[in-house]
């Protein structure tokens, strides 16, 4: 299965890149060149769910995080922009899903910008047998919001070469992931132990049940190198990032981490673009006290 990785990841870029625009199995299956139906089977066997049902988690996860951050943006405005042909589709398939409605979520969502609580999934169950629903909530803040500054910074593309990787703990997943890929590169005289690393977070940890989140760990990649399987090309898009600086102890980066992730920005000029934070590190990670950046693309808000 890992051979087939690189074509997983092509069609997982093809949908986060279209996810706002109808999507059919054959268009995602040609983005991997792979026919329809072996398409279905390693998608489903590589992601733990099948591309359909992909595809809307990611719409209605989306659609959630502008719901309760984006509070400018009208409900028609969301349904639309998430892939779906009326809000009535949108509140529907909204409702089956998170057992909530999106006025729920707007509604709970509206308060003083230092009390808005932060949105999740309910601890139980995460994922109920047979795909039934997920439940949503805005829980209150348990502990003091940590500061975090961040600082906006223009970049631009960079060329990476890949590993998939899972897990519960994005940094650990993503550093055991860099792990193997500097092991595979080693050889190749493409890589050495103090490489700069970065990791692509996919999946957002307050929504995502964790067997479901996904992760890519990556080194910049030369140009005209191509990886062999399981490794990808990949890149970080060009453009306008808020990057925080974060360091300490795994309890202090996970405060520091939950800030950013699940109350900023509630107000402001600027708001993340796609919801896939990348973590950066210019020295290797190391297993005790933990340091990164992490880099968030952003956009004027609308």
């Amino acid at each position: 299965m890992r051979e087939h990785e690189p074509r997983i990841e092509r069609a997982i870029a093809f949908i986060l890149e279209h996810i706002e625009e109808p999507l059919t199995l054959a268009e995602v299956a040609r983005a991997a060149y792979v026919s329809p139906y072996h398409f279905h089977r390693l998608f489903s066997a590589a992601t733990r769910e099948p591309v359909g049902r992909f595809i809307t988690r990611k719409r209605l996860q989306l659609a959630a995080l502008r719901l309760a951050y984006e509070p400018d943006r009208d409900v028609t405005d969301i349904a639309l922009s998430s892939g779906y042909s009326s809000p009535s589709n949108f509140t529907k398939a909204f409702s089956a899903y998170f057992g909530c409605s999106p006025s729920h979520v707007r509604v709970a969502s509206a308060g003083e910008t230092s009390a808005r609580p932060v949105l999740a999934l309910r601890e139980t169950p995460l994922v109920r047998a047979r795909g039934a629903r997920s439940a949503l909530t805005l829980r209150e803040p348990t502990e003091r919001p940590v500061a975090v500054t961040g600082r906006l910074v223009a970049t631009p593309e960079v060329a990476l070469c890949c590993v998939a990787a899972s897990g519960l703990d994005e940094y650990e997943s993503v550093r055991d992931g860099w792990l193997r890929l500097v092991a595979a590169l080693r050889p190749l005289g493409l890589c050495r132990d103090a490489a700069e690393g970065f990791g692509i977070l996919f999946d957002h940890r307050l929504l995502t049940p964790p067997a479901l989140r996904r992760y890519h760990a990556g080194v910049r990649c030369p140009d005209g190198f191509d990886p062999p399987a399981p490794l990808f090309r990949s890149r970080i898009d060009a453009g306008q990032y808020m990057v925080f600086a974060l360091a300490g102890e795994a309890s202090e980066i996970r405060a520091q981490f939950a800030s950013i992730y699940g109350r900023w920005p509630l107000d402001g000029p600027l708001v993340p673009e796609n919801r896939m934070p990348i973590m950066h590190w210019e020295r290797p990670p190391a297993p005790d006290r933990l340091g990164f950046s992490l880099w968030v693309k952003v956009r004027p808000r609308r």
